[in-house]
């Protein structure tokens, strides 16, 4: 959330389950056992807090997103007419769990120190400057009290090739000396007493009392020397012992050389590390036992690289392509989808998937609506796209610089038989999502088809409605998905045994549509347009073996996506009976077409775009 000013007033926001909200923050609160102080607080200022600043929230703009969000309320009459847009806030978003559990380490230091009378007058923002004050000075703060490891309070758990994993157990005193040791060590706030003498007070007490109390578990991994390496904190959810923080030095994550030995850990003693951000960014996952009752195994993203579990945790954290055994094109394709910045980060992105990077990081590389500017004005858009370009490394200057400018700074695509053919694939990759249209029936390479403009305009902006968003975002998301980034979304995907990869494919053979309609209603020039074809056809080709493999993974993507946004939709296997029957057609687009078209590879397109615009695109020096 925002920095806010300590006197900040709380900002009101027309938030559509408030009421919901709170009855969720109560309900976690009696759960863990808050005393009242605390539950008052969080039910008081925590939940205005929220309601004025949240940032990850969901828009209700109409009755279909009303009946998706709240389903067991009707649809309230003043829907729409509020002055306020309104908003849903998921009570189980995980960035909320983050920031409550932030708080609760402030307010059980206060409740201990001399903020305890004042604590029903100190409000959100106050409350989350001292925490951040706090940290600071513990980060700042070198001088240290140096305290002695008691074998007494330590207990083996496991032998691993790093060390050993040891639980914290003991009386009070005990546990309070070995956790001011690991924080010592550490540098994190786990053992950080506000007296260090009578280790009392602070944000230790906090992890003191729970884990005195068994709500909570405390793991390290010792070294020859009994030097701590990486701190895990466990809590019980649902009768079963899972992660909530797994922690290296300074409170950042693990390095890698210890992800084996976590893996080792988890397994060995059946910790769950479903939906732990922390064990995530380890590259962490659980894999369904081989029978409903047996526990999830947990494995390592290089052990089960081809697995839905995987492709979901890299784009979650697509900073994982760095350990990955085997990226191929479509794992870096999903890995965009959940964050461009990384894509150019890595050190040998493909040529395709980097072009889509910083496409869509461009804020002037696409027109919005009624900005359909004819070639002479392509400098503003080449300028745009030179700052996204600034920001690569200086080798993509060095190996890339030349072919990556001449292909996004294309102003002028002439119908030559090479792009000619190149067209037709591109366009027949979306027939599933167009044949029933009317609009494009037959193998061409013109975008248009001969869609009247002002229908083409009509279907473009009920598209947009449809997804309660504006044509320049569709167009700017062409080769992101958002969906896969929704925490809900994954969540169901999870439940339906869903391959993010097929969801992906269902987004692209839809972003075929969006860009059509677009060249067609005169939105999207064509010098900007048939680059952006080129590349989502590139971008289905290396996500799918074959015709017949992107027809089956636009139905099941399709059908997730159906079941989210409808959640009584039933299996529809409507797609899948039109692709037989597409696919049994005699002049069908896909038994025309050979699918490894050649000019789909990135250096023949980028040759094919060279020889395109040699003439406005000079080269780079």
């Amino acid at each position: 959330m925002p920095t806010l000013a300590a006197n900040a007033p709380y900002r009101p926001r027309n938030v559509v389950n408030a009421p919901a909200l709170k009855q969720a923050l109560l309900a976690r609160s009696r759960e863990r056992g808050d005393p009242p102080q605390l539950t008052a607080w969080l039910c008081n200022h925590f939940r205005r807090g929220l309601i004025g600043g949240f940032p990850h929230v969901l828009p209700v703009i109409g009755a279909a997103d009303w009946q998706r969000l709240l389903p067991a309320e009707p649809v309230p009459a003043w829907l729409g007419r509020s002055e306020l847009p309104c908003v849903f806030i998921d009570p189980q978003h995980p960035q909320l769990h983050a920031l409550e559990q932030r708080l609760l380490e402030f307010l059980h230091a206060a409740r201990n120190g001399p903020l305890a009378a004042k604590l029903h007058k100190i409000t959100y923002a106050q409350a989350l400057q001292r925490w951040h004050a706090a940290h600071a000075r513990m980060r700042h703060q070198r001088q240290r009290g140096e305290f002695e490891s008691r074998p007494q309070a330590l207990r083996e758990r496991l032998v691993t090739t790093n060390g050993r994993f040891v639980e914290l157990v003991g009386d009070g005193d005990r546990v309070r000396g070995e956790m001011a040791y690991e924080a010592f060590h550490m540098r994190h706030c786990l053992g950080d007493f506000a007296d260090r003498r009578t280790l009392r007070g602070g944000y230790g007490e906090h992890y003191a009392l729970s884990v005195l109390n068994r709500e909570r578990r405390m793991l390290s991994l010792r070294d020859a020397r009994n030097r701590p390496h990486v701190t895990i904190s466990l809590v019980r959810r649902d009768g079963r012992w899972v992660a909530e923080q797994v922690k290296g030095k300074q409170n950042r994550p693990p390095v890698a050389r210890y992800h084996d030995d976590l893996v080792a850990v988890f397994a060995h003693l059946g910790i769950g590390v479903a939906g732990v951000d922390d064990c995530a960014r380890c590259g962490l996952l659980e894999l369904p036992g081989d029978s409903p009752q047996a526990v999830p195994r947990i494995v390592h993203l290089r052990d089960a690289a081809d697995t839905p579990q995987a492709r979901a945790l890299v784009v979650q954290c697509p900073e994982l392509l760095s350990v990955h055994p085997a990226a191929d094109r479509a794992t870096y394709w999903l890995a965009l989808a959940g964050d461009a910045d990384r894509i150019v980060q890595q050190p040998a992105p493909p040529l395709p998937v980097l072009a889509a990077a910083l496409l869509g990081e461009a804020q002037g590389a696409l027109p919005g609506p009624g900005e359909a500017a004819p070639p002479t004005q392509a400098p503003d858009w080449r300028a745009a796209l030179e700052t996204a370009v600034a920001q690569v490394p200086d080798w993509h200057y060095r190996s890339l610089n030349g072919p990556l400018r001449r292909w996004l700074h294309v102003a002028a695509l002439d119908r030559g038989n090479a792009l000619r053919q190149a067209m037709r694939w591109a366009l027949a990759s979306g027939d599933l999502a167009t044949r029933h249209s009317g609009d494009w029936r037959y193998l061409d390479d013109a975008p248009a088809g001969g869609l009247d403009p002002a229908r083409a305009r009509a279907r473009l902006r009920a598209l947009a409605d449809a997804c309660h968003t504006d044509v320049d975002t569709m167009l700017r998301e062409s080769f992101t998905c958002p969906l896969l980034r929704h925490p809900g979304f994954v969540a169901h995907c999870q439940r339906l045994d869903c391959d993010p990869l097929d969801v992906l494919v269902y987004d692209a053979a839809q972003a075929t549509v969006t860009l059509r309609l677009a060249l067609a209603a005169g939105v999207l020039p064509r010098a900007r347009g048939l680059p952006l074809l080129l590349l989502n056809a590139q971008r289905l080709q290396d996500c799918c073996d074959g015709w017949r493999a992107l027809g089956q993974a636009y139905s099941r993507g399709r059908h997730a996506v159906l079941r989210w946004r409808h959640r009584r939709h039933d299996i529809d296997y409507h797609v899948d009976r039109d692709l037989d029957a597409y696919l049994g057609q005699r002049r069908c687009n896909w038994r025309v077409l050979p699918w490894r078209q050649p000019l789909l590879a990135p250096a023949q397109l980028v040759a094919v775009l060279r020889q395109q615009c040699a003439q406005v695109a000079p080269a780079a020096t």
